[in-house]
């Protein structure tokens, strides 16, 4: 990028983050969320440091947050509420504490440690012991009188101990903790109203809310991260600041701790990396300051900033980057999946460079374009999204995005109310490969030895067609192909038929029919047997053919999608053919053991969605199962429950609209040992 160009989005992002930035602090709302503003700023300050020719004294770098809303009295802080310098990984943490140590002149071996609150910063004045005012952060110098809101908090002490000096001023954060999160956004959607994006803005509007009886009734929460002001002085240790809140019977976060080495500061900032998400609260990461009153205060500031305390950010679970291009991916039924390529992200811990752009739909709602700044998250920290556009930095001429009417040599088609392109050819050698792919793979049939690059060298030596020629491989004609030996083809002929043995629900699933995943393979499976004995793959297919749309609506989480999808699939032509060929092989199906060790939860269906606080959904899935129960991945009105953890989305509110029973871990730990 160019000099001319680089300093174009350097003026783009000022203008970008300024936007956010009040939308944010003044009026409570978020377009994006802070990780991915945080990823801009990242941006930003990336390219000041390299040019600080061009920094502007508007740039978000060179200011705290925020202006006062109107409606409240505005006050000023007797002391400037400073934010912290962000720093990303731990070599910027080194980084830091090099620098300190080297402007200190001997090395330090005294910080303290604590989590970082996601809520709303707030100043508290006592005096003799007595709650007098509490006030907003502001822009850092003038903020809001929330007094009468915050009394209604009882996180906050009206009254100090007894030894409290005379007068003292507390800072610290106003938060919303995720079980009250999530008991308010029940209650919204239960009365049709929208439900609230994230607990940081709930707290805050709802600490701004004119009426105190809103604020009493959501159950918000208070930590003090620092003591500013008291008679007499501050302690000397910001440990004993700690310690004497917690004495005056003012909270504070209970896993700050004392440390001595930067070794221990990282395994610190790893564990809790790791276990964050088991927080009866939000962080988003943790504050590490120098231990020593007199030290930070012989640190100074830099800008807005301290220098004896750094804000260590967890890895983001949303950044933004931007799109390089979009490419066009083939699957095993012939469906055209887009994949935008992307300016490589660090997003929840890892790289990121592709994500998937799922259909037709998807580009056009995003009005997503080549060259776009785009906002990623992870869902549940696994799978890379794009969650929107930022069209104010699109570069000129970008243009929307345009589907070819062929590709790989055939016609792209797409159905009448259908979201997905696809190749008219179904026997294109590409989507014979992706579907081999499929059929071999460890959660299907599992043959040991025969990867992707080993059957594209069968289709291309036209040694197999299809899934059946597999079966009538020699070990002969596999030796002689280049990265085969004798051994090696022996292995793969045995591994070929060693996977005729195998579970009905794994040879339905290698099928690779449409909407047909292992969750769906288990559902089906049972309704097929009521047809007779599962012996053999021509039975369960004579079975699965004569499946009638009457059995599928009766199959709890099968929906009408699947249902129609699976019975028009098992019309078509080219898969009547392809499934007649299977047939002929040999196909030897044996039932996996129950390892149910209970009947408890006989016939009951379960959806799990969110987070629980001790269970994986894997453990969560087992346990059910154990007893009996069955696990699904969609709400009907056939469910029996859903269980509800932190964060939980659309499947909550789909339970609530069709009358579900809703329960948390504990009931379902419950219902496994009891019965109810």
């Amino acid at each position: 990028m160019s000099n001319i160009e680089l300093k174009k989005r350097l003026d783009q992002l000022i203008e970008e983050i300024n936007h956010h930035r009040t939308q944010l602090h003044v009026y409570d709302r978020s377009e994006i969320s802070e990780a991915a503003l945080d990823s801009l700023k990242r941006e930003l300050r990336d390219i000041e440091a390299a040019h600080p020719e061009w920094i502007r004294p508007d740039s978000p770098s060179q200011r705290v947050a925020g202006t006062p809303l109107p409606g409240f009295k505005k006050v000023r802080l007797s002391r400037r509420m400073m934010s912290l310098e962000d720093i990303f990984n731990t070599d910027e943490l080194r980084s830091w504490v090099s620098r300190v140590t080297k402007l200190h002149g001997e090395p330090i071996n005294d910080f303290y440690c604590e989590l970082k609150m996601d809520g709303l910063a707030a100043s508290l004045i006592y005096r003799n012991g007595l709650l007098q005012q509490v006030i907003t952060r502001g822009d850092g110098q003038v903020g809001e009188d929330v007094t009468m809101n915050a009394r209604t908090i009882e996180a906050i002490p009206l009254a100090l101990g007894k030894d409290a000096p005379a007068e003292l001023e507390v800072r610290g954060e106003i938060y919303l903790d995720r079980r009250e999160f999530a008991r308010i956004n029940q209650e919204q959607a239960a009365a049709g109203q929208p439900t609230y994006a994230n607990p940081r803005n709930l707290a805050a509007g709802t600490m701004r809310q004119l009426d105190a009886q809103v604020t009493a009734k959501r159950k918000l929460k208070f930590f003090a991260y620092d003591l500013v002001e008291m008679t007499g002085g501050v302690p000397s240790m910001h440990q004993t600041k700690h310690e004497l809140m917690r004495r005056w019977g003012v909270p504070v976060e209970p896993n700050s701790t004392h440390l001595t080495t930067t070794a221990e500061i990282e395994s610190f900032l790893n564990r809790w990396e790791k276990r964050r998400q088991k927080l009866p609260y939000q962080t988003d990461g943790a504050v590490i300051t120098v231990n020593s009153t007199d030290l930070f205060d012989k640190l100074g500031v830099v800008g807005k900033a301290p220098r004896g305390a750094v804000a260590f950010k967890f890895p983001a679970e949303q950044a933004t980057t931007v799109v390089q291009a979009i490419q066009l991916q083939v699957g095993r039924t012939g469906a055209i999946t887009p994949v935008a390529e992307l300016t490589p992200v660090v997003v929840a811990g890892t790289t990121v460079s592709r994500v998937t752009l799922h259909n037709a739909d998807q580009i056009e709602r995003l009005d997503l374009r080549v060259g776009d700044t785009v906002v990623i998250q992870k869902a549940g920290d696994i799978i890379p999204e794009v969650l929107s556009v930022l069209t104010r930095l699109r570069p000129a001429g970008a243009k929307p995005f345009v589907w070819p009417e062929s590709l790989h040599g055939s016609p792209l088609v797409r159905a009448a109310g259908e979201v997905a392109y696809r190749l008219a050819d179904t026997d294109n050698k590409l989507v014979v490969w992706r579907r081999l792919q499929h059929f071999v793979s460890r959660g299907a049939l599992d043959v040991d030895g025969l990867g992707p690059e080993r059957l594209k060298i069968l289709l291309d030596n036209g040694l197999i067609e299809d899934e059946a020629d597999l079966f009538t491989l020699r070990a002969e004609q596999l030796s002689d192909l280049d990265g085969w030996g004798e051994v090696s083809a022996r292995n793969v002929v045995g591994a070929i038929k060693a996977a005729r043995q195998t579970t009905p629900e794994r040879w339905l699933l290698s099928l690779g029919l449409r909407h047909i995943g292992a969750e769906t393979a288990k559902l089906l499976i049972p309704v097929l047997r009521e047809s007779g004995q599962l012996n053999d793959g021509a039975s369960l297919l004579e079975a699965l053919t004569a499946l009638t749309p009457e059995r599928l609506d009766n199959i709890p989480g099968i929906g009408p999608i699947v249902a129609h999808s699976l019975l028009t699939e098992l019309t078509r032509a080219d898969v009547r053919q392809r499934l007649t060929r299977l047939a002929d092989v040999n196909f030897i199906l044996t039932s996996e053991k129950n390892h149910a060790r209970g009947d408890k939860l006989a016939g009951q269906t379960f959806v799990l969605t969110g987070t629980l606080p001790n269970l994986t959904r894997e453990a969560a899935t087992a346990l059910i199962e154990e007893q009996g129960g069955k696990t699904t991945d969609s709400v009907s009105r056939r469910t029996s429950y859903v269980v509800a953890g932190d964060e939980a989305g659309s499947k909550l509110t789909k339970a609530q609209q069709l009358g579900v029973t809703v329960i948390n871990e504990e009931q379902l730990l419950n219902l496994i040992s009891h019965g109810q």
